[in-house]
């Protein structure tokens, strides 16, 4: 038995013999069936799969897309906050949201900037409509100012015992500095020039004042002194700025040329006699109006004789100061009024306005500047 199937061994070997299986045909194409059947199946599965995964990749595909057109659309509208997008694994899209974004924090930026630029430009012209609604407020103050002061000039073209002019020059709109002359009776003339301690509008209004309680006062008939010491109860009483005015204050009867005069801390007045120069006349004098309850003033007398000439200002005019800070002084004002001393009271007040502004040059006016200039003619 061995033998045998050694010998059939070897004769399946050899190679002049073939080996023949018969399979059936029948078991052949189920198998094949089967198979095609199980490639049909997965390959659906797949196909389902795949249109299952893209399907969701173009929701996500689409629902970015919508995110970015509605991220530009709010954009265009004015929105330009940066829009938070939803994660893809599509770099275009990322590239897109990382360039919206930046576009849109500096449109953001450049918005805020204009935005700031406006806010500017409308403080710039709400301060430029307010500047000019004050400048038109102190010109109508200053012309207010004005036309409290004498200005018409001869001031009495019938009156032939004198002849005066005056004028003030405020260093800003409306000054502090004034000056008034009126008739208290047929006889007797009043003359006052003073100065408030303060510039501008606050120092316009006490000097309104001013003028109008000593013009009240003299023309109640209280003589200088007594009507100084008067308006000063007044000022000390109701006086909560603590101001103060520095006056000269005279009152000239006019068929003598006799007359009381008080000088409430004021510059030295200047005096001419008839054919002679001018000069200061230098003495002690008053505490000024608005400083101490209990002050005293004091009259003193004088009398012009026909062609004197009594000139008084306020300190704009000796200190005026120039380029290098040197000032005119009063001793440079007798020099100025003697250059003609015999000219007209607004002659020599014009000279005086000449002189004061070659003096200065380009230098700004720092303080106001006032005259006031009587000729007693008799």
């Amino acid at each position: 038995m061995i033998a045998t199937s050694v010998n059939e061994v070897r004769n399946i070997l050899s190679p002049a013999w073939t080996l023949i299986r018969k399979v059936s045909m029948e078991n052949y194409e189920r198998v094949i069936g089967g198979v095609r059947a199980s490639v049909i199946a997965l390959g659906g599965i797949i196909l389902l799969v795949a249109l299952i995964l893209y399907e969701a990749w173009l929701r996500r595909f689409l629902r970015q897309f919508s995110s970015l057109l509605k991220g530009i659309v709010r954009m265009g509208k004015g929105d330009l906050e940066s829009t938070a997008f939803e994660s893809t694994s599509i770099e275009e899209f990322k590239q897109m949201q990382r360039e919206i974004n930046r576009t849109s924090a500096a449109l953001s930026r450049q918005m805020d900037t204009i935005r700031r630029m406006e806010r500017e430009q409308m403080a710039l012209e709400n301060e430029r409509k307010e500047q000019e609604r004050i400048a038109r407020e102190l010109s109508m103050a200053r012309d207010i100012q004005a036309s409290a002061l004498p200005q018409t000039f001869p001031a009495f073209p019938d009156r032939t015992e004198f002849d005066l002019f005056a004028s003030m020059t405020p260093a800003r709109e409306v000054g502090g500095d004034f000056y008034d002359f009126f008739l208290i009776d047929s006889d007797h003339l009043a003359l006052v020039i003073a100065d408030v301690s303060d510039k501008g509008v606050p120092a316009a209004l006490f000097m309104m004042a001013s003028k109008t309680l000593i013009r009240n006062e003299l023309m109640a008939g209280c003589d200088p002194a007594t009507a100084l010491e008067r308006v000063n109860l007044q000022f000390c009483e109701r006086n909560p700025s603590k101001m103060f005015v520095t006056v000269w204050l005279a009152v000239l009867e006019l068929s003598t040329g006799k007359g009381l005069a008080c000088n409430a801390g004021h510059e030295n007045p200047c005096i001419r006699r008839a054919g002679g120069a001018f000069e200061l006349l230098k003495y002690r004098h008053d505490v000024f109006v608005g400083g101490l309850k209990r002050a005293k003033y004091r009259n003193r007398a004088f009398e012009l004789h026909p062609g004197d000439c009594v000139f008084v200002y306020t300190d704009g005019v000796p200190e005026a100061t120039n380029a290098v800070k040197a000032m005119f002084r009063a001793e440079l004002l007798i020099d100025t009024l003697n250059q003609d001393a015999n000219a007209s009271p607004e002659e020599l007040i014009h000279r005086g306005h000449e002189e004061v502004k070659l003096f200065t040059g380009h230098a700004p006016q720092f303080d106001d500047m006032t005259m006031l200039c009587c000729e007693y003619r008799g």
